[in-house]
């Protein structure tokens, strides 16, 4: 039975380290996309009139993150 007690023991432990670390993870995104949605603001409050120059602004801010995430791997 203490073999048992063990084992449940261990992988409540493997768990919560599994959960602290998706907690890092959504901390980390959460992070980024109020990074990405500063960006956004700073380029629309640039003055971006119209869609063309809005979309311009917004090309060149997507197109380097693209780059970097396929030099990635495809990873984030």
């Amino acid at each position: 039975m203490s073999r048992v007690q063990n084992l449940f023991s261990a992988v409540g432990i493997v768990i919560e380290i599994c959960k602290a670390y998706q907690a890092d993870q959504i901390a980390k995104e959460l992070k980024s996309i109020a990074h990405k949605i500063t960006v956004s603001n700073n380029i629309y409050a640039q003055g971006s009139v119209g869609p063309d120059v809005f979309a311009a602004h917004v090309r060149d801010f997507i197109n380097p993150n693209i780059d970097q995430y396929t030099m990635n791997g495809g990873k984030h």
